[in-house]
């Protein structure tokens, strides 16, 4: 996580969800099953988005503990934001899994510079997350002005709630 002191909590949990997706998934994955071995991981990859909408179900609700403005929003927004939330995990996971798949086929030189694209995207991706459109940053602080605890605590506190 970054040490941005003006981040709201849900800002440093996306910057490590989209780090691990966007970046270390395909990698780990095309690593661990090489060729055409990535094709026998595809059942297990896929059964993980379940999982993982789950988990980000609990982790969306330990959120609301620590940061009590999104616990509103949510309160307001109902489902909608799990809804497209999830949307945008399984899409992010299956570009995953394409990337994996093109890793796990490549040469040591061309999986380089592949790999160097997935790490530019996931770059890019966390310099919007850093810096949203306007007008979420004015959102954002107002967010982050009713967020009481400091980063470490509530990291702490999510880990708890996930069991870890």
């Amino acid at each position: 996580m970054t040490e941005e002191s003006d981040l709201v909590f849900v800002q440093h949990v996306v910057l490590g969800i989209n780090a691990h997706i966007n970046l270390d998934l395909a990698v780990v994955a095309a690593q661990t099953s090489p060729g055409d071995q990535i094709t026998g991981l595809r059942n297990d990859f896929e059964q993980i988005n379940d999982i993982l909408v789950d988990v980000l179900c609990d982790l969306q609700g330990a959120l609301n503990e620590v940061s009590p403005l999104l616990g509103g929003l949510d309160l307001v927004l109902g489902r909608i934001d799990e809804e497209i939330f999830g949307f945008e995990l399984q899409k992010a996971r299956a570009e995953a899994w394409e990337a994996a798949v093109l890793l796990a086929g490549q040469s040591p030189e061309a999986r380089r510079r592949t790999v160097g694209m997935l790490d530019r995207y996931a770059q890019g991706v966390g310099g919007i997350v850093l810096t949203p459109p306007f007008p979420v940053p004015a959102a954002l602080q107002v967010v982050r002005f009713a967020e009481r605890v400091d980063t470490s605590e509530a990291i702490e506190h999510l880990d708890r709630a996930l069991g870890i």
